[in-house]
């Protein structure tokens, strides 16, 4: 046979051809699994670069060197344009995160901004423009609170509805400019005849309001408002000339009633004010 230096060479060349066929098997695998993930990585940063449009043309130029060097070049240049990429990535990021924080920080402020105008929008929209009382809406929310809270506390409640006497005559004689200062001077009085912190007065519509009086028996809103009568009647209004004055109708909330019914008495009363002559003040029977 032959000798034994041959037979160990042959050997030895075979060996080294099957490590290189296995290093170059494992090497494809390798390969082709670091591309799977770099398409991967390549595919989240263009969702990423849509989202920044100011990073998105560097971003893009260094996915391209990456495609390119995946599609035809050597392990050695994968890993050479992905480092490049990757720094140049990493610096665009790092300049899109600072743009976003300023964005974030700017869209934080607006939106507190936001929400103190829309308190404000709030409030605003609960009140009549003209008198800066509280407006019809508010007065419904208000007194199905105050029912409730009177109905629990065993608490007497009353409710005013107060009227212009002759308004229509103001606006026909002297125009809705006097008319509006009426309707914001009686506002005023009717502010200092109900101070009290719970004391709930309202422009009902028109030149009618209303007032709901908590922890107060109908006799005691009816002096209350005898009160308010001699205020309005005393209102320095030259520009209409005549007195103005106005009529109230009160009624005192009888148990397990609800709003609805105490507004349809409470009006009962100040039509009969307005039929009795008017300048006045009715109370609806207690039912």
């Amino acid at each position: 046979g032959p000798p034994p230096e041959r037979r160990a060479w042959g050997s030895l060349r075979r060996f080294f051809r099957r490590r290189r066929a296995t290093e170059e098997k494992w090497v494809r695998g390798r390969l082709n699994d670091f591309k799977t993930v770099l398409w991967e990585v390549v595919d989240g940063l263009r969702a990423i670069a849509r989202d920044g449009r100011s990073t998105e043309e560097t971003i893009q130029r260094s996915l391209a060197d990456v495609e390119a060097a995946l599609d035809t070049g050597s392990i050695d240049q994968v890993r050479q344009a992905l480092g490049g990429a990757v720094a140049t990535i990493n610096v665009a990021l790092a300049e899109r995160r600072q743009q976003l924080d300023s964005e974030i920080s700017t869209l934080g402020t607006r939106l507190a901004e936001m929400r103190e105008d829309l308190a404000v929008t709030q409030a605003q929209a609960r009140l009549d423009p003209l008198t800066q009382l509280h407006n019809r809406g508010a007065f419904d929310d208000s007194l199905r609170r105050y029912v409730d809270l009177a109905d629990l506390s065993h608490q007497p409640m009353s409710l005013l509805m107060v009227d212009i006497d002759h308004f229509k005559r103001v606006n026909d004689e002297r125009g809705h400019p006097v008319g509006d200062l009426v309707i914001q001077k009686v506002a005023a009085a009717l502010v200092r005849s109900f101070p009290r912190k719970h004391d709930f007065v309202a422009r009902y519509g028109g030149e009618e309001f209303a007032v709901i009086l908590y922890d107060t028996a109908p006799a005691d809103a009816a002096r209350l408002a005898e009160r308010l009568l001699t205020r309005v009647r005393n209102l320095d209004l030259d520009e209409v000339g005549w007195r103005i004055t106005c009529s109230v109708g009160v009624a005192g909330l009888a148990r397990g009633e609800e709003g609805p019914s105490l507004v349809e008495r409470a009006d009962a009363a100040l039509c009969s004010a307005k039929r009795d002559g008017r300048n006045r003040v009715r109370a609806a029977p207690t039912s």
